[in-house]
């Protein structure tokens, strides 16, 4: 892909168009209705548009909410886990817009802790934080800088931690 601004013309805009497909760069009122149109049609269809994997989410103490290259150390940590006799789920998110709160509310209402791992700040725990409201404790796993990945015994370490009964 050309950078922008070297040797091709790239349009960038933030223009938007009415219903006969007319472009028009003005007009509040358009560019308002638009967006309200396409974001709830996103909303209504969510659901359809939501991909995820899930596994063992009916039946779990713990709850594992991942997306990304996160999610390769769920793997093997949940067969750890399980073969330590705690009954571990999870859900990996493969799109993360819209979010999936009624999947992830169920995983809440079946969970008593959810962990969340993050090569960030924990954008996606707040997120699971709110759906839950309350249902599950949210338990963030981040880890930032220097490319590392959050690795099965890191995510296996906090599933234990989480599975203690003082926690």
């Amino acid at each position: 892909m050309p950078v922008v601004g070297e040797g091709f013309n790239v349009a960038v805009t933030g223009s938007t168009h009415d219903e006969y497909g007319i472009r028009f760069t003005a007009d509040a009122l358009v560019h308002r209705k638009l967006v309200e149109r396409l974001n709830n049609k996103i909303k209504n269809y969510s659901e359809d548009i939501s991909d995820f994997e899930g596994y063992n989410i009916e039946d779990c103490q713990i709850g594992i909410v991942s997306y990304g290259c996160t999610s390769r150390a769920i793997y093997e940590a949940v067969e750890k886990a399980e073969a330590k006799g705690i009954k571990t789920g999870y859900i990996r998110l493969k799109t993360i817009w819209p979010f999936p709160d009624k999947l992830i509310r169920k995983l809440a209402e079946k969970a008593d802790k959810i962990i969340v791992p993050e090569l960030n700040l924990g954008q996606i725990s707040y997120e699971v934080e709110r759906v839950a409201n309350g249902l599950a404790k949210v338990i963030p796993l981040n880890k930032i800088g220097g490319g590392e990945l959050i690795t099965p015994e890191e995510l296996l370490a906090k599933i234990l931690k989480g599975a203690e009964k003082n926690d």
